[in-house]
């Protein structure tokens, strides 16, 4: 470590090769000197004092109180900023050198065990500790499977990361109940879902309750969407306990706002079409199964316009042979209401490609004055930023 002054602080400085030296020097960034080193420093510099964290955490992840130190500046500077780059950019830095897994695991075991020195916004860190190690361990599986060798044991470090994760599994923050149930549906996809189903079985009902909530708002549509988008195609591959939470959260808001719902069911239907499942896996059946229940469910309350987006859904999802099959189920199924019966059967027959005149099917009008029902767009952000946005809006039961 470089000698430096005692007094040395980060207050103020504008100046790259100072803020490399104070990282030498093992000072202690304050949450309070943010302020101006974010003006102060371009993204492009940010990312090269990230980098340089990086290099010196490898170099005394073995001396716990200078890794401490580093770790804690680096949260600071994380939560400060809220820019997923610098997150992407100290794993990189990290990889970059000798020993990188023996380093990661040192970094899983400082970051849930180690106590700030300062008071102030030690959640903000906690929250941005815990998005740390979930990409941290998302990047180990990827860079694993493009490159076998570059990790040595990468498994059983994953395994470690996600004993670590699973471990905070009983807290109360929403921001990092988003990000666990990010992290156990991206390295469990396709294997055993153990970890996750506990996540899910834990803390999924007010998980999925409160990612709809926010998607109903016009605030938070865009972000919750994308979340969505990306991670709720997990839920279906899961086991059946987490099949009944998901389908009675499904059926509330589908009843609470149709509309919105219908809309949200579409685009995401569209989504997993193209980009998420197979065409024979089980979670496109768990989910297509789930769509077929909420018709039934639309059809018992007479709601003939959102039923009629159910089956467009369906639709989407299935091969035209077993989607016969299955929307033939529902055309004989006689514990639904006839005319919803005959809705499915003009489904069918335009999937067949003949001519229908006076088609049931129908699409969607609003019924009620102000903004039509559609999602706002947004430039896509990063899981990160999404689950700090996310996060922040409301609290968690």
């Amino acid at each position: 470590m470089i000698p430096f002054e005692k007094s040395a602080t980060w207050k103020g400085i504008n100046d790259l090769e100072m803020a490399k030296k104070l990282i030498d020097s093992g000072i202690l960034l304050q949450w309070r000197e943010m302020r101006t080193l974010n003006r102060n420093f371009s993204e492009e510099q940010q990312e090269k004092i990230i980098n340089h964290m990086a290099i010196r955490f490898v170099e005394r992840s073995k001396q716990r109180l200078s890794a401490e130190i580093i770790i804690e500046s680096l949260l600071i500077w994380l939560a400060a900023t809220s820019n997923d780059r610098l997150i992407g950019c100290f794993i990189e830095g990290v990889f970059n050198q000798p020993k990188s897994g023996e380093s990661f695991s040192a970094l899983a075991e400082i970051v849930l065990s180690f106590e700030p020195s300062g008071t102030d916004h030690i959640k903000e860190m906690n929250s941005t500790g815990v998005l740390l190690l979930v990409e941290t361990g998302i990047a180990v599986q990827l860079v694993a499977t493009q490159y076998p060798d570059m990790i040595k044991s990468p498994k059983a470090l994953i395994e470690k990361i996600s004993s670590y994760l699973l471990s905070i599994s009983n807290t109360t923050d929403k921001s990092t109940r988003f990000a666990l149930v990010h992290y156990f549906g991206v390295v469990e996809k396709g294997k055993r879902r153990d970890n996750f189903n506990k996540v899910m079985t834990r803390f999924g009902l007010t998980v999925l309750e409160s990612l709809f909530s926010l998607l109903f708002q016009k605030k938070t549509e865009s972000i919750a969407l994308q979340f969505l988008l990306e991670n709720f195609g997990y839920v279906f591959d899961a086991d059946s306990s987490v099949q009944k939470i998901t389908f009675n959260v499904m059926r509330t808001n589908m009843l609470k706002n149709p509309e919105r719902f219908s809309l949200f069911i579409n685009t995401f239907s569209r989504h997993v079409h193209s980009e998420f499942w197979d065409g024979g896996s089980k979670a496109r059946q768990t989910y297509v199964n789930h769509l077929m229940l909420l018709f039934k469910v639309s059809a018992h309350v007479g709601h003939r316009v959102l039923a009629s987006e159910l089956i467009r859904s369906i639709s989407m999802l299935k091969d035209q042979q077993s989607l016969f099959l299955e929307l033939q189920k529902i055309a004989n199924d006689i514990s639904i209401k006839k005319k919803f019966r005959e809705l499915v059967e003009s489904e069918i027959v335009m999937l067949q490609g003949e001519k229908v005149k006076n088609s049931s099917a129908v699409l969607f009008r609003s019924t009620k004055r102000g903004r039509k029902p559609s999602f706002t767009k947004a430039e896509k952000v990063g899981s990160i930023k999404q689950i700090s946005i996310l996060g922040a809006t409301e609290k968690v039961s």
